[in-house]
């Protein structure tokens, strides 16, 4: 006689961490276009991927040949853009140097947008301008 072990599902089941499949939406990334550079302030900007990992936020980090998810993302003008994917001592020494925590605004962004879609663009811009994700 066998026997089968028969495992519920979970929400833990299935591809996770670097090996999950990066969540992509377009139409995010058209809205992150319409907002002003983190560092910045200027408009005309390009969603910059966060690479680095940050267990505190659930972020963990990309898969080989991969873009994090679009979630992960902030608005940064073309020349901020480059200097944090080319910054000497690596994209958080970018982002410590401009006393901005990446993650947090990432998160921040993405949340209300899933929760009011476009109308929480006035409410990011404003957070932009007053520095809401500035390190003290």
């Amino acid at each position: 006689m066998s026997f089968q072990i028969v495992r519920q599902e979970t929400a833990f089941q299935g591809k996770s961490g670097k090996n999950a499949k990066p969540v992509k939406n377009a139409e995010y990334m058209a809205f992150v276009r319409k907002l002003p550079c983190l560092v910045t302030g200027a408009f005309g900007v390009e969603p910059a991927h966060l690479n680095t990992a940050n267990d505190k936020y659930g972020h963990t980090g990309r898969g080989k040949s991969q873009k994090a998810s679009d979630r992960w993302c902030n608005p940064l003008s073309p020349d901020s853009h480059r200097e944090q994917h080319n910054f000497k001592g690596g994209e958080m020494a970018f982002w410590m140097m401009h006393k901005i925590n990446p993650h947090e605004a990432a998160n921040a962004i993405w949340g209300a947008y899933q929760e009011r879609g476009e109308d929480c663009q006035d409410w990011a811009v404003r957070m932009i301008n007053s520095n809401a994700w500035r390190m003290k």
